[in-house]
C-alpha cells in the first residue's frame, strides 16, 4: 500500500491552494487535494527525491494558476469599476477630487519633513558632526561659548577633532551693481575640515587664512554666486568690498552645505591677538567639530566634563558654574521647526482621515443601493467573498488613481514651495520631489483606498447581508442606518480635532 502524507504535509498544500481565489478553492480545491495525495502516494514508493519533485512541481503550478486566476478575477472587477464610474461619472469625478486633495496634502508635508528633519545633513559621515556649547545652572541649554573656552578646547582634547569656530556677521556686499546685505559667518581655521565639503571651484579657507597679516578673502555660497555672479568662473580670484574691506573671493561653496544655515559669505575670524583670548564673559562663537574615529559620545562628554572642571578649578570666578555639553549638529538645527512640521503632518492626515470617512460614507450607500446587482450577482453563484473582493478593488482603484493625481499636484506643488515658505525655516533649499515622496504617497494611496472599501466589504461579507441590506426579510434599514450614524459621528469628532491642530499650526 502506498505511504499516505502526514498531516503537516496537507498543511503545507491547503496554505498553497490559500493564494487562489475564494470560488476557485471552493469550486476545484477538493479535487487538487485529492490529485496532490493520490500523486503523493505515488512519489513517496520512488523515494524522497520523487517526493522533493512533486513540491517543486506543486509549488510552480499553484504559483503559475494562481497569478493566471488572479489577474484574471482582478480584470474582472476593474471592468465592472469603469463600468461604475461611466455609469455615474460627476460622482467619480467628486470622489477622486476629494481623495486626491488629502493625498497632496500628505504628500507634501510629508516632502517638506523629509527634506527639513529626516535627511541627514549633506556632510561626509553626519553623525560624527557634532556642536559643543555652555551651559550653566542658570540656563540648562546649551549656548554658544567664548573664545577663550574654544581655546581651552582646540588645545585640551583628544577626541574631539576639527575643532573650529564661527559667529554670525552682517556684511554689506558693495562696489558692483546694487548694495546688497548678506548674512555671513566669521569661521576659524579648521571651520571646512569639519564640514569634510568640497568646493565647487578654487578653494576653502584654511588655517593659514585665520592669521593676522593675511590678505583679505572670503568664500562665498553657490546661490550668491549664481544669483550675482552668473556662475562665472572668473568669479574666484574677483575682490569684491564687504563691509568697506576688500576681499578675494578664493572659493565658492556647494548648494546645501552652507552653514551657519542661510550664510552666503564666509571670511576668517582672526580673533587672536584681540584679546578675546582670555575673554570668559563673551558668548558668541558657535563651536563644531568631529567626534574621532577612536572616541564614542560618551567618551567625549566625560572629556568636556573634565575640562569645564578645569576651567572652573583655575578661573571661578571667570565663567561660574561652567559646564560644556555635546549635541548632534543635524539636531541643533532642526529642532526649533520640528514640532511644527510633525503637526502640520498631523493635520494632514488627519484631514485626509475626515475627507476619506467621507468617501467610505458615499460607497456604503452606493453599495447599499446596489442590492439588486448584488443579489443577482449572489445568485448566479458570486459569494459573499467575491462581491466583498470588488467593492475594495473598486475603492483600492479610485485611491490609486486619486494617488496618482495627487502626486502629481504635489510634484508641482513642492517645487515652488521654497518660494513660499518662511526664510527661517532651516534646510528649505533642500526640499524637493523624488521618489521617496512618490512612494508615501502611493503607500497612503494603497492605505486609503483599503481602508475606505474596508468597511463596505466587510458588511457585504457579512452572513445574511450584501452590499450593508438584508435580502431576506425586512428593508434593511436598521442595517444602513447604523454605519451612516457611526461615520457621521466619527466625521464631527475628526473635524473638531482638525480645528484644534489647525489653530496650534497656525500660532
Amino acid at each position: 500500500m502506498a505511504p499516505r502524507p502526514h498531516r503537516r504535509e496537507r498543511r503545507w498544500f491547503r496554505r498553497l491552494v490559500a493564494l487562489l481565489p475564494f470560488d476557485t478553492r471552493r469550486d476545484y480545491g477538493h479535487a487538487m487535494e485529492q490529485d496532490f495525495l493520490l500523486e503523493y502516494g505515488d512519489r513517496a514508493i520512488q523515494g524522497r527525491g520523487a517526493i522533493g519533485r512533486l513540491w517543486l512541481e506543486t509549488i510552480a503550478g499553484l504559483f503559475a494558476f494562481a497569478r493566471r486566476d488572479q489577474w484574471t478575477a482582478t480584470k474582472d472587477d476593474l471592468r465592472q469599476t469603469l463600468r461604475g464610474w461611466r455609469r455615474s461619472p460627476a460622482l467619480s469625478l467628486v470622489l477622486l477630487a476629494t481623495m486626491a486633495a488629502g493625498i497632496t496634502g500628505v504628500v507634501v508635508a510629508f516632502a517638506v519633513i523629509d527634506a527639513v528633519v529626516l535627511r541627514p545633513l549633506p556632510v561626509p559621515d553626519p553623525p560624527t558632526l557634532v556642536r559643543v556649547g555652555e551651559r550653566h545652572e542658570q540656563n540648562p541649554q546649551l549656548s554658544n561659548v567664548t573664545y577663550a573656552t574654544f581655546l581651552d578646547l582646540e588645545e585640551r582634547s583628544g577626541s574631539l577633532t576639527s575643532l573650529a569656530a564661527s559667529r554670525f556677521a552682517f556684511l554689506n556686499l558693495t562696489g558692483e551693481g546694487t548694495p546688497e546685505r548678506l548674512l555671513g559667518a566669521q569661521v576659524s581655521g579648521a571651520f571646512f575640515d569639519a564640514l569634510g565639503v568640497p568646493p565647487v571651484t578654487g578653494r576653502l579657507l584654511t588655517r593659514d587664512d585665520d592669521r593676522d597679516g593675511e590678505d583679505a578673502v572670503a568664500v562665498i555660497s553657490e546661490r550668491l554666486w549664481r544669483s550675482r555672479f552668473g556662475g562665472e568662473e572668473s568669479t574666484v580670484g574677483r575682490r569684491v568690498r564687504l563691509n568697506n574691506t576688500v576681499r578675494e573671493i578664493v572659493g565658492i561653496l556647494p548648494a546645501g552645505a552652507a552653514y551657519p544655515l542661510g550664510t552666503d559669505v564666509w571670511v576668517p575670524l582672526v580673533a587672536r591677538g584681540s584679546g578675546l583670548e582670555s575673554n570668559r564673559r563673551f558668548h558668541g562663537l558657535l563651536v563644531i567639530g568631529r567626534i574621532g574615529p577612536a572616541a564614542t559620545g560618551a567618551a567625549v562628554r566625560a572629556e568636556l566634563g573634565t575640562i569645564a572642571s578645569s576651567i572652573n578649578t583655575a578661573e571661578p570666578e571667570a565663567d561660574p558654574d561652567l559646564d560644556l555639553g555635546l549635541e548632534s549638529v543635524l539636531e541643533r538645527t532642526v529642532a526649533p521647526v520640528r514640532p511644527a512640521l510633525w503637526t502640520t503632518l498631523a493635520a494632514t492626515l488627519l484631514l485626509l482621515v475626515v475627507l476619506g470617512t467621507n468617501v467610505a460614507h458615499v460607497q456604503l450607500a452606493r453599495a447599499a443601493a446596489r442590492e439588486r446587482e448584488f443579489a443577482l450577482r449572489s445568485a448566479l453563484g458570486a459569494s459573499r467573498g467575491r462581491l466583498a473582493r470588488l467593492l475594495l478593488t473598486e475603492s483600492v482603484a479610485l485611491a490609486l488613481v486619486a494617488g496618482g493625481i495627487g502626486i502629481g499636484v504635489a510634484w508641482l506643488a513642492v517645487g515652488s514651495l521654497p518660494a513660499w515658505l518662511p526664510t527661517t525655516l532651516p534646510r528649505a533649499e533642500a526640499i524637493g520631489f523624488d521618489w521617496r515622496a512618490a512612494a508615501a504617497g502611493l503607500a497612503v494611496a494603497l492605505v486609503v483606498g483599503l481602508g475606505v472599501g474596508g468597511w463596505p466589504a466587510v458588511r457585504t461579507a457579512a452572513p445574511g447581508a450584501l452590499g450593508g441590506v438584508r435580502i431576506v426579510g425586512g428593508s434593511g434599514t436598521g442595517v444602513r442606518r447604523l454605519p451612516g450614524r457611526v461615520l457621521a459621528s466619527l466625521q464631527l469628532a475628526l473635524t473638531f480635532a482638525l480645528v484644534v491642530i489647525a489653530g496650534l499650526v497656525v500660532r
